[in-house]
């Protein structure tokens, strides 16, 4: 996964011999996802990356995060087979408990 504010530098690095990996955010396309709550672009969340079984629903709960903001790691720790990292807008990165790569799932800073 690439650091959304540095492209050119990795976040993390996952090994699927199976499965799926899919990214939202903002860094390649701008703030073109919608927080419905408050009807204006979702600044939240700079990205996330979503890794499961398929990618169908791996691309839907990675936008879907972002849509729904910082909290949104929460949420996605529920759904069954699928981990996630996120970064928000502070620059923060954090991932789902059951994260697969070989950074730690605890609250870190993008260096």
């Amino acid at each position: 996964m690439e650091d959304p504010d540095r492209p050119e530098r990795l976040l993390d690095v996952v090994a699927r011999p199976h499965g799926a990996v899919a990214t939202s955010g903002t860094a390649r396309r701008g703030a073109h996802i919608t927080d419905p709550r408050a009807g204006r672009p979702a600044q939240a969340v700079r990205s996330v990356t979503v890794v499961g079984p398929e990618l169908l629903w791996a691309d839907v709960y990675a936008t879907a995060a972002v849509a729904r903001g910082a909290d949104a790691l929460d949420w996605l720790a529920t759904l069954d087979g699928y981990a996630a990292l996120l970064v928000d807008a502070a620059g923060g990165v954090r991932g789902t408990p059951n994260w697969p790569g070989s950074r730690p799932a605890a609250q870190t800073r993008a260096a």
